[in-house]
């Protein structure tokens, strides 16, 4: 099976893929599809899979990089998975600064270093813009941010805005349909993605 429709399977089989709802996003939005991709911690093949795809993007598009950094939290796991497939080091973005130890907002990696940015789902773009701003008040430059999904409502843009390029591995539409060739209903979605820019 090719591995983009792969990874959807195992998304829906880890029950990481939603359609239905309505389901409130970090972005205050809501929606009727909601995607976990943290679900596929527990699948050795969906994860691998998932960490083959996110690094793989790195090398399609050249994007030079001495660190990859996840973003709190859907990201960390994902940001060392993918640190692991590009043998660099991995990091990760904080919410917000400690107020003990070293009070650091980027834990696991010192600057001056160009790093990658990865989280699993962008929607607006906002933990991606906040996580890019910070690495940058911390002395890193941000090449890039990878995702496994852009729901396609203004994270690229926003991300661009800041002068870092968004990748993705599939867009909102794209797993919906692919979940759909793999027996899902996705009637409830259907009016929300007709909305779409993707």
């Amino acid at each position: 099976m090719e591995p983009r429709r792969l990874l959807v399977r195992e998304l829906i089989e880890a029950r990481g893929l939603l359609v239905g709802g309505p389901f409130r996003l970090r972005s205050g939005r809501v929606s009727r599809i909601y995607v976990d991709a943290r679900r596929l911690y527990s699948r050795p093949l969906g994860r691998r899979v998932a960490a083959t795809l996110l690094a793989s993007l790195a090398a399609r598009h050249g994007i030079d990089a001495d660190a990859v950094l996840g973003v709190a939290t859907g990201g960390i796991g994902w940001g060392i998975l993918v640190a692991e497939h590009l043998g660099l080091p991995a990091g990760y973005v904080r919410p917000e600064r400690k107020d003990h130890g070293t009070g650091r907002l980027v834990e696991a990696v010192d600057p001056p270093a160009r790093v990658i940015l990865v989280d699993d789902v962008a929607t607006t773009g906002g933990a991606l813009a906040e996580a890019a701003e910070a690495a940058r008040g911390e002395g890193f430059r941000v090449t890039a941010a990878l995702v496994l999904v852009d729901r396609c409502m203004g994270a690229r843009e926003r991300l661009e805005g800041l002068g870092v390029p968004l990748y993705r591995v599939y867009t909102i539409r794209e797993i919906v349909e692919i979940a759909e060739e793999l027996g899902v209903d996705v009637e409830p979605a259907r009016q929300e993605l007709a909305k779409l820019a993707c």
